[in-house]
């Protein structure tokens, strides 16, 4: 009796948080089976979307790829520009004519959705970050994303910026594909520059059993976006979230996503003390 309850559970419980966070006119979703490419979920997958900091996973292949082709390396020291310098929140506080590594760039990025370390890499990678966003865009017609356009590197609100859950699905599966090597900077909980200590934002991360990375995103206009990759011993999936009114809406949608589709009922658990409390949050809501 006790295997079937917890099957209906497993079933029935995103069936209860779509109900909410699918009113959303911003929502959508889709969740794939990475070994076998099969489609586990969709919701209004192919419809546009803001991505938000989502963006930052094209600025993140772009700089892999340079890394990958040798016109870049990890240590290389990058110059902070005047316009990198004054991005607004979320930022890690670069200040024009300072320099930062690529390394620490990308792990900005990562970690903290760093807005300014965005730009210092896009501007290094083209002349400017206008010309980085078109290839950006150029990239994504590559790589088969055909509802996206993008207009900056870090995903700060722009009307003609947009991706669909799909194209994003498809980002975040090439970053596993072609780059393996530099996947483990998804899974970073903690960034230090200077003085200052940066916690990431991914609260799936802190607190899912198997998660592995990968982005979280929030504007006005997207709501609150989160992709998650997340396995155990028999089968890993990629999902992504679209549109959640609040964080702790957008993460429990995604817990009950991961369970379903993992066919389990994880014990939310903080990786580190500091995450207790959000864990909590994220293990009572309803």
């Amino acid at each position: 009796m006790l295997p079937l309850i917890l099957a209906v559970i497993l079933l029935i419980s995103p069936v209860h948080c779509l109900a909410k966070i699918g009113d959303n006119e911003k929502y959508a979703a889709l969740v794939i089976d990475l070994d076998t490419g099969k489609t586990l979920y969709s919701r209004h997958a192919d419809e546009r979307r803001y991505p938000a900091s989502l963006t930052k996973l094209m600025t993140l292949y772009l700089t892999f790829n340079a890394l990958k082709e040798g016109k870049l390396s990890p240590n290389q020291m990058l110059r902070i520009s005047k316009r990198a310098g004054s991005q607004p929140q979320t930022n890690i506080g670069l200040r024009a004519g300072e320099k930062i590594s690529v390394n620490d760039a990308i792990t900005a990025l990562t970690v903290r959705s760093a807005n300014d370390a965005a730009v210092v890499l896009g501007e290094n990678l083209e002349d400017t970050e206008f010309q980085f966003a078109i290839l950006m865009s150029q990239t994504a017609r590559k790589l088969g994303m055909k509802n996206t356009v993008f207009r900056n590197s870090n995903g700060l609100p722009d009307r003609r910026q947009y991706s669909s859950a799909r194209d994003i699905t498809i980002l975040a599966e090439a970053i596993i594909h072609d780059f393996p090597e530099y996947y483990g900077y998804f899974s970073s909980l903690k960034y230090y520059r200077h003085f200052d200590e940066f916690i990431t934002h991914n609260h799936i991360l802190e607190c899912y059993p198997g998660a592995s990375g990968m982005k979280t995103g929030f504007i006005n206009d997207s709501g609150f976006n989160v992709v998650t990759v997340a396995g155990n011993d028999k089968k890993y999936i990629l999902a992504v979230v679209l549109g959640g009114a609040n964080y702790l809406e957008r993460d429990k949608h995604m817990v009950a996503l991961l369970d379903k589709h993992l066919r389990q009922k994880a014990e939310l658990q903080p990786l580190l003390p500091e995450f207790a409390e959000v864990c909590a949050k994220l293990k009572s809501a309803e």
